[in-house]
């Protein structure tokens, strides 16, 4: 029904059918999120029951959504947004602790480097910003998960591989970017 609206708004424009959509997709999406949180933690596969069917139906509205809407209004923030929490919580509780931490880890350092590079691609600080504090998160997690290592090597290996990380995220987001092109004078 959301795509619907916005289909029909394209067509005839109309204050309603701009919101209407949205605000369905904000329900569906907290109850899909809601559902794929219910599940027994650790008794199932990412991505691979009727609940995380349901919250990938909702995501691709969201994504049929943001496109329709041309980049106006929030819709394609909210997307973004639902499909990082839908993703983080298909991945929290997947399989064993071990595992989901494992996942969360790889999936905050993937999702903040990509915030940080596009950020950096499109001259949009808060982007980068948001990379950055994604990857501080994922190393204070991949530091949790560590703690509870048995292996005093294993314990520092992780250490030294969170350690690097960082440095690695934290010089990439403070190097500057490309230069701004000359202009001659008089222009």
């Amino acid at each position: 029904m959301s795509v619907l609206f916005a289909l029909l708004e394209r067509a005839i424009p109309n204050r309603t059918w701009r919101w209407m959509p949205q605000l369905v997709l904000v329900f569906a999406g907290l109850v899909a999120l809601g559902n794929v949180t219910g599940r027994t933690a650790y008794e199932y596969v990412p991505f691979g029951t009727r609940q995380s069917a349901v919250a990938f139906a909702v995501a691709l509205g969201w994504i049929v959504v943001a496109r329709l809407s041309d980049g106006r209004g929030p819709a394609p923030a909210i997307a973004w947004i639902f499909g990082f929490l839908w993703i983080n919580q298909e991945l929290a509780f997947a399989v064993s602790p071990n595992v989901s931490t494992l996942l969360l880890v790889s999936w905050y350092a993937v999702t903040g480097v990509a915030c940080v590079g596009y950020g950096r691609a499109t001259a949009a600080p808060r982007l980068r910003h948001i990379g950055l504090g994604l990857g501080v998160i994922a190393a204070l997690l991949a530091l949790k998960a560590a703690w509870g290592l048995e292996s005093t090597g294993a314990r520092i290996g992780a250490y030294l591989v969170v350690a690097v990380f960082l440095l690695g995220i934290a010089w990439w987001y403070r190097q500057p970017g490309p230069a701004p092109a000359a202009t001659e004078p008089g222009q």
